[in-house]
């Protein structure tokens, strides 16, 4: 579709609505969209935009060859109050617009997610690389801790038999 395409179905819904009567092709003519020389264009776009005109239900429409026709509809004033075919053009500017942006958000989440992924799994590596060193030093801290107790219990062995034995005191 043409940008001017736009201005030529508007164009169409406010005279189907300031007439409330049908539109032809010679309309466009007249208001200097099209030159008589660019009938063939004229029939090919006018199809078009009775198809639009069908498509959003905003006119009723007439396909025949020779008695081609859009004429106002119960829906075409509501349409028009809520800014016709151009507003409608730019919400579909605006949807493709937000669209791209979630796009480039859920690309960028998806990154996000990546990196903390990458992240965690490093963190997971280096978790298990301090529980085996803080399993290797609470081993060599009970082996300690045990190795106190026992020289604690012969050096009181010790002492108490030296006692016994008069060696001491």
């Amino acid at each position: 579709m043409r940008n001017n395409d736009i201005v030529k179905l508007d164009f169409i819904l406010n005279k189907i609505i300031q007439t409330d009567w049908l539109v032809t092709a010679d309309e466009l003519i007249l208001a200097g969209f099209y030159k008589p020389d660019e009938i063939e264009l004229l029939k090919q776009d006018f199809k078009v935009f009775q198809n639009i005109f069908q498509e959003y239900n905003v006119g009723e429409i007439s396909l025949e060859e020779d008695n081609s026709w859009i004429r106002p509809n119960i829906n075409s004033i509501i349409f028009q109050r809520n800014g016709g075919f151009t507003k409608k053009a730019q919400d579909l500017v605006d949807k493709s617009e937000k669209s791209k942006l979630k796009e480039i958000k859920n690309t960028e989440r998806e990154d996000l997610e990546i990196e903390l992924a990458k992240s965690n799994i490093k963190a997971n590596k280096l978790n298990e690389k301090n529980s085996k060193f803080n399993n290797r030093v609470n081993f060599i801290n009970i082996t300690i801790g045990i190795l106190n107790i026992l020289v604690g219990t012969i050096v009181g062995i010790i002492t108490y038999l030296s006692y016994k034995a008069g060696l001491l005191g």
